[in-house]
């Protein structure tokens, strides 16, 4: 497989990328472009001779198949498949029937737009996981799930389907999952969020933002809705709106309102069915939401961690706390810690 994709990015106006953060990225300088067609145009006029072998450094490959054609005699194409044929054919190239060890890009007029089925998406990175949901191949036995690549199957196997708590970054075995999301909080190499451009690693991804803006200048960009002017300052917000806004996705089929996703559509029904699926076993009191009743439950603890420092007056929740000082104590600019 890795022998015929180095072959078609040899032969073929194939472009491959990374997808580090929200732009493209050249795979071989690591310059980043907004435009996908920049980057065409930057892989043209940069890097006519370039090492097949190096791409394939990176263990998934992208490649940007928009602008397709034969290098050797400049014939355009609209499929991979089709130019692979050609190259067999017309040119002598031997190119074997095991398929390609790479992810397949085409970009659509409009940004960000899928070329296959002409869905829109708030970001490239979501674009990139929706293109991939066009070659899914690997199929879980066991639940269905459907991968790109075997080892994202074998991943998820072993995640869901195996009585085994590895950790799947070092793959190292636990005896209870307790003991292995401990071991993700304190193990650095293990941490999911890595900087791209010095291999530090962090925990979440505001941290990492942190980092990129202060040490490497990267500014974090605004996600802009696709289909009007206005932005945000982060994706789930930019999605939220787009879903909502531009789409009947997740429509109330009672009272007609719109929401963000299928959790947030649940939710709003159980208002109307009045579900309330987690309830107090000491007051018998319903909830919607497990985190709900979590916090709930503190109301009826007998030890009050929550203190007015003003009138000593104690609080078993925060926010009974909170609501106190706001009402009892409106001259406190900025609320004191208990």
């Amino acid at each position: 497989m890795k022998t015929n994709a180095m072959t078609l990015l040899k032969y073929a106006t194939a472009y491959p990328f990374r997808l580090p953060e929200i732009d493209v990225m050249c795979i071989l300088c690591n310059s980043s472009f907004e435009d996908p067609k920049d980057f065409r145009d930057h892989f043209d006029n940069e890097h006519k001779q370039f090492n097949v072998k190096k791409v394939f450094r990176c263990s998934k490959v992208k490649v940007d198949c928009t602008d397709l054609s034969c290098r050797i005699c400049d014939e355009s194409f609209d499929a991979i498949d089709d130019v692979a044929d050609h190259l067999i054919t017309e040119h002598g190239i031997e190119i074997s029937a095991d398929g390609f060890a790479f992810e397949i890009f085409k970009f659509g007029s409009e940004k960000w737009t899928c070329a296959y089925c002409q869905k829109k998406f708030i970001s490239l990175r979501m674009l990139s996981r929706h293109t991939a949901s066009h070659f899914r191949n690997f199929v879980c036995p066991s639940c269905g799930k459907a991968y790109t690549y075997i080892n994202d199957l074998k991943k998820h196997t072993l995640v869901k389907h195996s009585k085994k708590f590895r950790c799947i970054k070092c793959n190292e075995d636990f005896p209870s999952i307790e003991d292995r999301n401990k071991h993700r909080k304190l193990s650095q190499a293990c941490w999911q969020y890595r900087c791209q451009y010095c291999g530090e690693r962090f925990t979440c991804q505001t941290k990492k933002d942190k980092h990129l803006e202060s040490v490497h200048g990267r500014l974090h960009r605004a996600f802009k809705c696709p289909s009007c002017p206005l932005e945000f300052a982060s994706y789930s917000l930019a999605n939220s709106h787009y879903v909502v806004a531009h789409t009947e996705k997740f429509v109330c089929t009672l009272c007609g309102k719109k929401l963000a996703s299928p959790k947030a559509l649940r939710l709003h029904n159980d208002r109307h069915t009045g579900n309330m699926a987690f309830q107090c076993d000491v007051c018998d009191k319903g909830f919607l939401r497990k985190c709900q009743l979590v916090q709930h439950y503190w109301a009826h603890r007998e030890d009050k961690r929550f203190e007015c420092k003003l009138c000593n007056k104690k609080f078993n929740q925060r926010v009974s706390w909170k609501s106190h000082m706001k009402s009892r104590h409106p001259e406190i600019p900025e609320l004191v810690d208990f």
